[in-house]
């Protein structure tokens, strides 16, 4: 038996939201957005906010609540909900609160999701986790407070309505948003475009570590921990580099690498014509995400992670 998401909230007194570890603009606008329809249409209701810092440029433009760390709470929810993450270790400190949960329910868009709520509302080609949040919500119960973050995150995750995930379905809910009183230059310049001239810097010195393989088909550049100390910037402040060598001509496959600890590195990865599955490399290496965006993280020797990732993309390649 299936339950809406609009009547697992209604069944509950005590509400537990979060997304997952290292949140991007869907997550954050999907868990702020849900966060602030539930205090806006049921008072009554306890709703806690469980997520990592709201980047700077996103909490500049949301009415978002301060996070709670998982890590410090043992409380038991009626309902837990969960966003945009496609697997339950993807929530980090915050799994021990879903997995006692009364009521678990995921909401997400990723195709690689495992399914690992009691209730498990996932639609793969939706463009984005706000997407499909919106579907779920009442829109005449919707103010600005909510339709700001669900255009952020569709925002996002659409690559500004540029992917292929963009659908009539994307551009109805977008101006159902507008019609809410939505600022629509004031989220896309400030929160997917503007970057600080430290983070200019820090593309630079990406694009000047970049290297084409495979005669131009792939586009890789990594920047290291070093990289980041020497223009002042932290791991969350790496957005936009992938995009880049998306961009450059003549590159389908872009890979940008961070490094976030002793061997550890976290992969981002993109796909400009859909030529290649990049999630199957994800999912390779116990990672997730779409068929032109995907990512995971890894241990090893960079070398020879790097090479196996290129060995997977002309496999595929030559099978599609």
């Amino acid at each position: 038996m299936t339950k809406t998401l609009i009547q697992a909230i209604e069944e509950s007194g005590k509400i537990g939201i979060t997304g997952h570890i290292r949140p991007d603009g869907d997550c954050v606008g999907s868990t702020v957005a849900l966060y602030n329809y539930i205090r806006k249409n049921y008072p009554d209701k306890s709703v806690s906010f469980f997520l990592e810092k709201v980047p700077d440029e996103m909490a500049k433009v949301l009415n978002a609540p301060i996070p709670l760390n998982g890590d410090e709470c043992d409380e038991t929810f009626d309902l837990f909900v969960s966003l945009d993450s496609s697997s339950l270790d993807r929530l980090g400190p915050n799994v021990h609160l879903f997995e006692k949960a009364g009521i678990k329910y995921v909401v997400d868009h990723h195709k690689t999701n495992t399914c690992f709520g009691d209730y498990n509302h996932v639609v793969e080609d939706a463009s984005s986790c706000c997407e499909v949040l919106f579907d779920l919500l009442e829109y005449e119960k919707m103010d600005l407070s909510i339709a700001v973050p669900l255009y952020l995150g569709i925002v996002h995750d659409t690559g500004v309505f540029k992917y292929s995930s963009t659908g009539r379905h994307t551009m109805e809910i977008a101006g159902m948003l507008l019609d809410l009183g939505v600022d629509s230059a004031r989220i896309i310049d400030g929160t997917f475009y503007e970057k600080s001239w430290a983070q200019n810097k820090l593309l630079a010195i990406a694009l000047n570590k970049a290297m084409l393989y495979d005669e131009g088909y792939v586009a890789a550049t990594l920047i290291t921990r070093q990289d980041l100390k020497s223009v002042g910037l932290s791991m969350n402040d790496t957005d936009g580099i992938v995009e880049q060598l998306r961009l450059t001509r003549g590159v389908e496959i872009a890979i940008f690498v961070r490094e976030d600890g002793d061997n550890y590195y976290k992969f981002s990865l993109r796909s400009k014509n859909g030529e290649v599955d990049v999630s199957k490399i994800a999912v390779y290496y116990e990672g997730g995400g779409h068929s032109r965006a995907a990512g995971f993280n890894v241990s090893g020797n960079i070398d020879e992670i790097i090479e196996n990732v290129l060995r997977l993309i002309k496999e595929y390649k030559n099978k599609a």
